[in-house]
Order: structure tokens, then sequence, then C-alpha cells
């Protein structure tokens, strides 16, 4: 006749290894990497939060740009030389028969065009009883590797 199956020492020492390790597989996987994975998120929307208050301030020193060119003589070399040859590759100024309709009133008008990916931003302001339109359009919008850092995330404007 068969004996029946006893667990010997060395049989009780290695089922409670593998019981340990399984329930600490168990707390790893259902307790750590839940916690970690909503700390990581947090962590990716912060980074989004960063990303538009630089996008929001980026524009907004734009349009300060274009009010304070706004204020300038039209006939002075210096803004003329400015306007037609602005420096850089990120920007270019926009004709002012190429505004809409909508912005023959004073403000600050801010147009995304995500098809060419570009941002255009109109500055409209009556000096003297006359209105006068001035606006900068990106020529690349958002480039995630550029010659200096293949890393970063840039916005170019």
């Amino acid at each position: 006749m068969a004996k029946p199956y006893t667990i010997k020492n060395s049989h009780v020492a290695v089922l409670i290894t593998v019981l340990i390790a399984i329930f600490l597989g168990a707390c790893y996987f259902f307790i750590y990497v839940p916690n970690h994975e909503k700390t990581v998120q947090e962590r990716y929307f912060r980074c989004l939060q960063n990303v538009d208050e630089n996008i929001n301030a980026k524009i907004q020193n734009s349009a300060a740009q274009l009010t304070a060119l706004l204020d300038v003589d039209t006939d002075d070399a210096n803004f003329k030389k400015y306007i037609n040859n602005p420096g850089g590759d990120y920007y270019t100024f926009i004709d002012n028969d190429k505004f809409l309709q909508k912005q023959d009133s004073d403000g600050t008008f801010t147009e995304i065009d995500q098809t060419r990916q570009r941002v255009s931003i109109y500055v409209v302001k009556t000096v003297n009883g006359k209105i006068r339109k001035l606006g900068m359009c990106s020529r690349s919008s958002i480039s995630i590797s550029s010659p200096r850092s293949r890393r970063s995330l840039r916005w170019d404007s």
C-alpha cells in the first residue's frame, strides 16, 4: 500500500517562501502600482499646466510687443526696418490686408490654426482717431526636436 503524502519540514519552508513571494507580488501590483500611477499622472498634469502657462506668457509677451510697436511712428526708418526684417526664423509680421473682419475693434486677437500648426496674434489699437493694426504669425508651431536640444519641447512663435 502506498504511503499517504506527508509534508516534511523542508516542504513547509519552501511553501511559506512561495506564499510570502505571492503575497508581496500581490501587494506590489494591487497597492503600490496604482498609487505610483496616480503620482505619475499628477506629475504629467503639472507639466501640462506649466506648458500651458508658458504658452500663455509667450502669447501675452508677443501681444505686449505688438502693442509697443503700435505706439511707434510708422514713418520711422528703424520701425520699417524691424517690420520688414524681424530677425529670426520664428515669426513674421502680418500685413494689414490679411486681418480678419472681426478685428476692427480695439483689442488683442489670437488665432490658432491647427491644420497648419500656426499661431497668429493680432493687435488693433486706435491712436488719435486712426485705427492701427499689427499682427504676427509663427512660422513653425511646436517642434519636439530642435538642433539645440533633442529632448526638450520648444514653442516657436
